[in-house]
């Protein structure tokens, strides 16, 4: 008995004795964090070829939830899973988050355990502050994320239009992005810092273009974050630590040099890979 529940250990299959009770205590446990109402649960396992099937059934009331699991390891979140719809009156897919999937034919998703993701999508890009026409990219993205939290490695380059004053750009980039909820769908706010090169060309065969440290800010949704494919739509916004510097020959063949601060604007799209 915890604080007023009772977790009953009925019938289990396939597990050690230990591990059944454990998991009793777990499922006791995670009641009171969600603090359903007192009294007694009865907890099962049963076992569908090489699956376990964990429920929870309040005795008073005959509600219960059930839930397959890979192996007896995914209890701890199948516990808080099937807690929280008995106390919510909810189903087990409305509690499924980007950290707790446990599904059969999904594996276990620990709260503290790092997901590494790749992400390969594409980008079109428009330079602020000079004359330019959008023009096309790709992006590849490798992404460690715990719980709401990534740190991301990135590499970016894009150029291809059909206009004659395009924006170029190619960069590496290292940032941080953080998912604003836990729900499978979630926005997101990111930011960091890049070696970039960037040039826009003009119509009469010059181009504005520098290279160096820049900045960058965005502002994006994740698709679909518990699945093995998701996907990823983002703004970015671009902040150069220097100027896009050009080359000018007067009349007398004297060079001169103008400058222009540009921030390139890209909007991101692509799949990202659990």
């Amino acid at each position: 008995m915890l604080g007023g529940y009772t977790c009953d250990l009925g019938d289990y299959v396939s597990v050690d004795p230990d591990d059944a009770h454990t998991t009793a205590d777990l499922v006791c446990h995670a009641l009171a964090t969600h603090h359903a109402t007192p009294g007694v649960y009865d907890v099962r396992i049963g076992k569908l070829g090489s699956k376990l099937l964990l429920v929870v059934t309040d005795r008073a009331s005959g509600d219960d939830r059930r839930l397959f699991l890979e192996g007896i390891e995914e209890a701890p979140v199948a516990a808080d899973r099937l807690a929280k719809a008995l106390v919510e009156h909810t189903t087990l897919d409305q509690t499924q988050t980007a950290d707790n999937t446990v599904n059969a034919g999904s594996s276990a998703v620990e709260h503290r355990r790092v997901q590494v993701s790749w992400f390969l999508g594409g980008s079109i890009v428009e330079g602020l502050g000079v004359t330019s026409s959008p023009s096309a990219g790709v992006e590849g993205d490798l992404e460690f994320r715990l719980q709401r939290l990534s740190l991301l490695l990135q590499l970016r380059a894009g150029g291809i239009g059909s206009a004659s004053n395009v924006t170029s750009y190619a960069s590496a980039d290292v940032g941080t992005r953080y998912y604003l909820t836990d729900d499978d769908v979630a926005p997101f706010v990111g930011g960091g810092l890049s070696f970039a090169t960037f040039s826009v060309s003009q119509g009469d065969n010059t181009s504005y273009s520098g290279s160096g440290p820049a900045a960058y800010g965005e502002l994006g949704l994740g698709l679909l974050r518990s699945s093995f494919v998701g996907a990823i739509v983002s703004l970015r916004a671009d902040i150069p630590m220097f100027t896009l510097d050009q080359d000018n020959y007067d009349s007398t063949g004297f060079l001169t040099k103008s400058s222009q601060f540009v921030i390139p604007l890209s909007l991101n799209v692509g799949l990202r890979l659990h």
